[in-house]
């Protein structure tokens, strides 16, 4: 089974701009779309639309308060077998193996 973890980055505020609305509107597409991936997603679910994310199926909503911080940088793995590394992008993913 594939896992697909996608930084939500672009939540990070509460009046988006047009990149930010256009990675909600890719996210959402994907997310939505039917299929057998698993998805995580650190989102702010403050940012318009995202709350509905937290119930979809296949989802694993991680509640992240972007819009409460400067600046957000996720490690998964350790220094000497990083599996995904998630940087502060509008829009970032990275496949979990």
């Amino acid at each position: 089974m594939l896992r697909v973890a996608l930084n939500g980055r672009f939540t990070g505020t509460p009046q988006p701009t047009g990149t930010q609305t256009a990675s909600f509107q890719l996210f959402n597409a994907i997310l939505r779309e039917s299929g057998e991936t698993k998805f995580v997603v650190f989102a702010d679910s403050r940012f318009p639309g995202v709350e509905e994310w937290k119930h979809l199926e296949r989802v694993n909503f991680v509640e992240t308060p972007f819009q409460d911080w400067s600046r957000a940088v996720h490690n998964f793995g350790n220094s000497s077998s990083p599996r995904c590394w998630l940087a502060n992008t509008a829009a970032s993913s990275c496949i979990i193996r």
